[in-house]
């Protein structure tokens, strides 16, 4: 064998050496930053577990809770959440973020977001502690105006989905500041659902550049309707700020914000529910 040929064989044995120990080094700094963050995201899971949404009155048709979480996010201020959805037929009608934030005693305080995206209300559901959420108003769906005709293609479709919510301008008012937030492009969970004439269908965020908290959502939905099928759009607001929302520099939605942690009956189809206290485990050092 040549000289070469040994050496070639001893450099590329060496730098595979190199990246299997950078690779564990970096999955073991991971273990130690994240171990309380896997914890509470268990314990997010099991609490969106314990929710049961209905979407009619006689409690016949439960909707179905996405396995894993559609969205994670933290907060510069140790602020952290994920994000659920629950759907029917094939259509998200609820979504629903379990968050924490750290106490100067060293606990958690926990709350329970949550926003209905049904088009209609939704019956009576207990909530975590004493609350009762039955929001009585449904998600307006606005159609885009002058838009282009969907396309027959589903990855045609998403290019147009994100030219359309490209096109939006969200600001987020906190502490007399401005604050632009930052479009995801890819979107958090992509659906179609025969029975509600939704032919495809998105659900995109809009999150504050102080870390990745999705203060504003976006559906965007391909309907089906004579004489063609027609693009819509519905803003979510998923913040307690005053929010304002611009389309090609258009104002077409505004939000006042306000509100806060509520414990008993609410109405409205945007409400935050406090969910307690819990000990998070400490990271080994």
């Amino acid at each position: 064998m040549k000289i070469g040929m040994i050496l070639t064989i001893g450099l590329l044995l060496m730098s595979q050496a190199i990246v299997r120990a950078q690779s564990d080094a970096k999955e073991d700094v991971a273990v130690a930053e994240t171990a309380s963050h896997r914890w509470l995201h268990e314990y997010y899971l099991q609490q969106a577990k314990t929710y049961e949404f209905f979407h009619d009155e006689n409690r016949s048709m439960q909707m179905k809770l996405v396995d894993k979480p559609v969205f994670r996010w933290k907060q510069d201020d140790d602020w952290s959440g994920d994000l659920f959805l629950w759907t029917h037929l094939g259509r998200p009608e609820v979504v629903g973020c379990i968050l924490a934030s750290k106490t100067e005693e060293g606990t958690r305080s926990v709350a329970h977001e949550f926003h209905s995206l049904a088009t209609e209300g939704l019956p009576r559901t207990k909530m975590v502690g004493d609350g009762i959420w039955q929001p009585t108003a449904g998600l307006t769906m606005t159609p885009f105006p002058d838009s282009e005709t969907p396309a027959k293609s589903a990855s045609l479709r998403m290019s147009q989905m994100r030219a359309l919510a490209r096109g939006f301008n969200a600001v987020m008012k906190h502490e007399e500041k401005d604050w632009e937030l930052r479009w995801l492009p890819q979107p958090l969970f992509r659906y179609e659902s025969t029975e509600a004439k939704v032919i495809d269908g998105g659900l995109f965020a809009y999150v504050w550049t102080r870390g990745t908290d999705p203060e504003l959502l976006m559906l965007l939905e391909c309907r089906d309707e004579k004489p063609a099928p027609r693009w819509y759009y519905a803003p979510i607001t998923f913040t307690s700020r005053p929010i304002r929302l611009t389309l090609h520099d258009r104002e077409v939605w505004t939000s006042k914000g306000g509100g806060g942690w509520v414990t008993g009956e609410s109405k409205k189809p945007y409400e935050t529910f406090f969910g307690g206290r819990v000990t998070v485990p400490t990271d080994k050092k």
